[in-house]
C-alpha cells in the first residue's frame, strides 16, 4: 500500500540515496528521484513512499511544493542534528517550530482571556516572543550570559 508524505527535508545520506524528514528516512533507487527533483535544504516535499520491512522506499516523483529559503544544497551529511552546544537550547528546527506554533496559541488566549485582544497583534507576538523565550531556555540562557559577562568584567550588578 503506497503512502504519502509531506514535509521538510532535513538531511540526506551521504550517498545521496535518502532524504531525511523529520525522524524518517525515505530511500530512492541509486537515489535518482532524490536527484532528479534537485532537492535543498529547507525545501517541502511530497511523494509516494512504500514500506519494505524497516525501509521507506519512495515510488513516485518528488514534488518540491514550496523551495526552502535559503536555497542552498542539501549537502549530504549522514548523520543527524547532534546534541546543541548552547545551553537551554532546542535540538531541532522542529522543535522550535512546535514551541512557536505553542507560545503564539498560549498569546492569542492570554490576549483573549485578558482583554488585550484591541492592543494588535504586534503585542500578541511579543508576548508569543517572551513564552517561546521561556519555553525553550533563551531566556535562561541570556541570564546566564549576562552574569557571566559581568564576573567576568567584574561588575556584579546583583
Amino acid at each position: 500500500m503506497e503512502l504519502m508524505e509531506n514535509g521538510i527535508v532535513t538531511n540526506i545520506r551521504r550517498d545521496g540515496g535518502a532524504i531525511q524528514i523529520d525522524d524518517e528516512w525515505y530511500s530512492s533507487y541509486e537515489g535518482i528521484e532524490i536527484r532528479k527533483a534537485k532537492v535543498n535544504r529547507g525545501d517541502t516535499v511530497s511523494f509516494g513512499w512504500v514500506a519494505k520491512g524497516p525501509f521507506h522506499n519512495i515510488k513516485t516523483a518528488i514534488d518540491i511544493n514550496d523551495k526552502g529559503a535559503s536555497g542552498e544544497s542539501l549537502t549530504p551529511t549522514g548523520t543527524a542534528a547532534g546534541p546543541s552546544k548552547k545551553f537551554g537550547a532546542v535540538r531541532l528546527e522542529r522543535d522550535r517550530c512546535i514551541i512557536r506554533q505553542n507560545s503564539l496559541t498560549n498569546a492569542v488566549n492570554y490576549g483573549i482571556t485578558k482583554d488585550h485582544a484591541a492592543d494588535g497583534i504586534e503585542n500578541i507576538l511579543a508576548t508569543a516572543k517572551r513564552f517561546e523565550a521561556y519555553s525553550s531556555g533563551d531566556a535562561d540562557f541570556e541570564k546566564m550570559e549576562k552574569v557571566a559577562h559581568d564576573m567576568l568584567s567584574g561588575t556584579d550588578e546583583e
